[in-house]
């Protein structure tokens, strides 16, 4: 059972830290820096709230280092994508530059350029919906011809669309694998990590340590991969989406 979370401050080695507490049906304290440097903290319902914090003056050191270092990784992140004319954008890890013209809803794509035309482009859900549409055009044939490598893959349905919290997911049942549209402006070693991510739940459906060793099997580097697709979250994902994690 997991009780209503809590907000408190703390000050750890001259730091006034905010963080988040709820109780939960633990056996110990847990505490974690998400990727935004929010301090997560749960603990047992029968535990006294002082020890809690002694706990967190004991672990001072490593949470502000964990802080610091997202905050490093924040400040040195790339710049958003916004699908604003003449931006750089994305294509499988090379840029093409954004052009936005009017007329009848339509895209092209040059060795160098990709143009989004709208009736209205001036309107930013407009934009993003048709550039999504292009992101599709172009992933479906890269994903199917990766998947025709891998026998586990056959009979499968790839969908795609735009996700604010993951890269794919899989349901094993219908042997479906949805697959997030910014990938078609990840590198192919980024893409191909996510489908195999999603290939091995179709034995494993969970994260559970056979999920990780069959994957490390398919996928040696699958770590590298996936700290690069996520390095360039910012860059694969229109603004007003999250970035994913898979």
């Amino acid at each position: 059972m997991t009780g209503a979370s809590t907000v408190h401050q703390i000050m750890l080695d001259g730091t006034r830290l905010r963080y988040t507490f709820t109780r939960k049906s633990v056996k110990r304290i847990n505490l974690r820096v998400d990727s935004a440097g929010e301090v997560w903290v749960s603990a047992p319902h029968s535990l006294p709230f002082a020890h809690v914090e002694a706990f967190m003056r004991e672990k001072s050191d490593a949470i502000l280092r964990s802080i610091r270092r997202v905050e490093s990784r924040m400040a040195s992140a790339p710049a958003p994508l916004r699908l604003e004319e003449g931006e750089k954008v994305l294509y499988f890890g090379s840029q093409l530059i954004l052009h936005l013209a009017r007329g009848k809803a339509s895209f092209t794509r040059t060795a160098d350029t990709v143009t989004l035309t709208l009736p209205n482009p001036e309107d930013p859900a407009a934009i993003r919906r048709l550039f999504g549409r292009w992101q599709v055009c172009e992933l479906r044939p890269v994903v199917e011809t990766m998947a025709n490598r891998f026998p586990i893959a056959e009979s499968l349905t790839f969908r795609f669309r735009a996700m604010t919290s993951r890269w794919g997911s899989c349901r094993p049942a219908g042997r479906i694998i949805t697959l997030n549209t910014g990938l078609a402006g990840a590198p192919l070693p980024c893409v191909e990590y996510v489908l195999l991510h999603e290939l091995t739940h179709l034995h494993h459906p969970d994260h559970s340590s056979r999920f990780y060793d069959e994957l490390s099997v398919r996928l040696p580097d699958w770590k590298e991969r996936k700290a690069e697709l996520d390095r360039l979250a910012r860059q694969l994902i229109p603004q007003k989406i999250k970035n994913n994690s898979l």
